[in-house]
């Protein structure tokens, strides 16, 4: 009796003490944890580290240290020891592992695992259809391996749970853009616009898709704005002189070539654009001399050939037409309708000509 009295009391001790002891741990656990997020924050990243390992001893099934960890490899920029911890949280994670997926596709994209992103993602959403975050990184995911189809997807589930968001538009748009969607294009940066007016880039973006479609009078408008704001924006001035181009307003495009070149009179692209209207002024000795200076700062662009090849024609200089359109087409060269232009109507119909530009690769 005495004996069995006895071993209830051990029995008893026992028990407290290692209550107790497990107390004491969960304590030093959550210490630890608590110092490593802390540490994460203030960017003791080492310190962070050293925090959470510490509570991984403690507790080696519990999911949050190895989720602090991932969090600190992340900042660091070590994406697979984060993803490594990411993966081994959502093991121990009994619970909600919607964070946890939605990281580990934050990873993958950081590491251009396209694929991986968006299965990641997909797992967060399947949880919680309702995650903004997950649908636009979906879509971004999506967008960086090229299916655009389900880019477009993601973004526009992603602006349904936010309408507010004037990047939704300008990347859904962007994307429009690429599949050659032209007016949806220019539906979502107008409404990117209409969020974000301040954001002078948004309308250069608009100006080409307005360029795609030839509608050169508001393309013309939303280069003019982007001017106004910045009188020194090279790249709107360039495009403005190409929709001045395109709409037959020859004196205008010339002055605004003329502009880019006192901007960069080291840049090709300016000599080149101006020679190209002067050729359509029939302004040919101007022209001639302004695409010569263009081929002396850039000998390697093939579209500073071709406009030297038109000139040529021009001069009815036959032989050095086809050497230089020959030239041009080995340097390489993007063209959009060239060929439709009424100066090649002399030599359209020869076998020649049709061979050459044949190889030429169009913009559509």
């Amino acid at each position: 009796m005495y004996i069995l009295i006895a071993l209830i009391i051990l029995a008893m001790i026992f028990g407290i003490g290692y209550s107790s002891y497990i107390s004491k741990k969960n304590k030093q656990y959550l210490s630890l944890l608590a110092t490593g997020s802390l540490l994460n924050s203030k960017e003791n990243y080492l310190g962070a580290i050293n925090s959470f390992s510490k509570a991984i001893e403690i507790k080696p099934g519990d999911y949050k240290a190895y989720e602090g960890k991932g969090d600190t490899f992340l900042k660091l920029g070590d994406y697979n020891k984060a993803i490594e911890h990411y993966e081994k949280a959502i093991v121990y994670n009994s619970g909600e592992k919607e964070e946890l997926f939605f990281k580990c596709g934050k990873v993958y994209l950081a590491l251009n695992e396209f694929q991986k992103a968006s299965e990641e993602f997909e797992k967060a959403i399947l949880i919680n259809p309702e995650n903004e975050a997950a649908h636009y990184n979906n879509g971004l995911a999506n967008y960086k391996k090229e299916d655009f189809d389900k880019a477009i997807t993601g973004f526009s589930k992603a602006i349904k749970l936010n309408s507010n968001n004037d990047y939704y538009y300008l990347i859904r748009g962007n994307t429009y853009f690429i599949t050659k969607d032209y007016y949806r294009a220019v539906d979502d940066y107008t409404k990117a616009i209409n969020l974000n007016g301040a954001d002078i880039k948004l309308y250069n973006g608009r100006g080409i898709a307005y360029l795609k479609l030839k509608d050169y009078n508001h393309a013309i408008w939303d280069f003019a704005k982007i001017i106004a704001t910045n009188p020194k924006d090279e790249v709107a001035i360039n495009n403005m002189g190409i929709a001045l181009l395109r709409a037959n307003r020859y004196g205008q495009a010339v002055e605004t070539f003329s502009d880019y070149i006192n901007i960069n009179p080291n840049v090709d692209k300016g000599y080149k654009n101006l020679a190209d209207v002067q050729r359509k002024m029939g302004d040919i000795k101007a022209g001639e001399k302004n695409i010569l200076k263009a081929i002396q700062l850039n000998p390697e662009n093939g579209n500073n050939y071709l406009v030297f090849s038109e000139i040529l024609l021009c001069k009815n200089q036959i032989e050095d037409f086809y050497a230089n359109l020959e030239l041009a087409i080995k340097k390489g060269v993007l063209v959009i309708d060239e060929f439709n232009d009424p100066i090649y109507n002399s030599v359209k119909n020869e076998e020649r000509f049709k061979a050459i530009i044949s190889m030429v690769k169009k913009i559509k």
